[in-house]
């Protein structure tokens, strides 16, 4: 008797999954739906068409003359090893003339996006950073030093460029991340002031659209456990989960390229994360350092080793003496300003 009734408990399990995938199927050949109750009165939002607005780059860039930013290179990408070199000041400059020497090279100029830069343009170290080891203070030396602006049109954000020649080796002691030498390229994220406003309507838009699929999601997956009699009604709250599933991850992706928040509650923008250049150009206070191991044709050949920090914001039109220039020899000033 406990045999029999065992049994047809597992036919109607077995019977119960074959309808269920029998109906799923029916639900994907017929590309079927079903009506979801939600609480939520908003209406799906598309995400939002090609961005257009750009700022004309080497309006913009030649409007950055003189600006000097002083900044901390945190060299490494783990706490435990890395180290720091500070209170390098670099000052953008103009443009580069044809007959001038050949600066470092850079990802648009030198590379596949040359179309979305701004021209080459010269950059000068005011202040070579510093680092302490067993011997004391270190200053690390530049070769070739020069900057663009990077900035693709369907993006609210570019990008501020700066390149360099590093000459040698440097590194705090033997267990301590190398600086390794070679072509060298520091990358801050910048916005106008426009795209700057859109990016931070955007990104709040995908926050709204984040949370409302997400509630959807709870609601389909609610009524699928708590539908027992009904597998074809059953099937299709799975199959909804599951396409606002797929949107998720779309939003989401979205969310992590619209990148951090930047609005604040008293300010214009965040001065924790952004700080503001000349012609409303804003640029985030934190970029990453990367070492080019080849050319720049859109492969993989660079390798991020490190993060930029900028502490300040200087400018400044008179020429000032350059660090160590009360030096008594001629070749301390040119190792010290390349």
């Amino acid at each position: 008797m406990t045999l029999s009734k065992n049994f047809s408990k597992m036919s109607i399990l077995v019977t119960t999954i074959l309808l269920l995938v029998s109906t799923a199927s029916l639900v994907n050949c017929f590309n079927l739906s079903f009506p979801l109750p939600s609480k939520s009165k908003n209406a799906e939002i598309s995400l939002p068409s090609t961005f257009h607005i750009r700022p004309g780059l080497d309006e913009l860039a030649e409007k950055q003359k003189n600006v000097q930013l002083q900044l901390n290179l945190d060299i490494g990408m783990s706490n435990e090893n890395a180290f720091t070199i500070r209170d390098m000041v670099l000052e953008l400059q103009k443009s580069q003339e044809e007959e001038e020497e050949e600066e470092a090279m850079l990802p648009g100029a030198n590379g596949w996006c040359k179309n979305i830069s701004s021209q080459r343009r010269s950059m000068k170290l005011r202040q070579p950073g510093n680092y302490i080891n067993m011997k004391g203070q270190q200053h690390i030396h530049l070769l070739r030093p020069s900057w663009e602006l990077i900035w693709p049109k369907e993006t609210p954000s570019g990008s501020l460029v700066m390149g360099f020649e590093l000459p040698q080796d440097y590194s705090r002691n033997e267990h301590s991340t190398t600086f390794t030498s070679g072509n060298i390229c520091i990358r801050f994220q910048v916005w106008s002031k426009s795209t700057l406003a859109y990016g931070q309507a955007e990104r709040y838009r995908l926050v709204e659209e984040n949370d409302r699929l997400h509630q959807e999601k709870e609601e389909a997956l609610d009524l699928f456990n708590e539908c027992r009699f009904n597998p074809i009604q059953k099937v299709l709250y799975l199959r909804h989960a599951l396409t606002i599933d797929e949107k998720l991850e779309r939003v989401v992706s979205a969310l992590k390229e619209a990148g951090p928040d930047l609005s604040s509650e008293t300010e214009e923008y965040n001065e924790k994360i952004i700080m503001k250049l000349k012609n409303d150009l804003y640029i985030t206070k934190v970029g990453y350092i990367y070492h080019q191991n080849g050319k720049f044709d859109g492969g993989h050949h660079h390798e991020k080793v490190g993060t930029a920090r900028l502490l300040k914001l200087l400018s400044s039109i008179e020429e000032k003496p350059q660090f160590g220039q009360s030096a008594t020899t001629n070749s301390s000033r040119r190792q010290l300003s390349p």
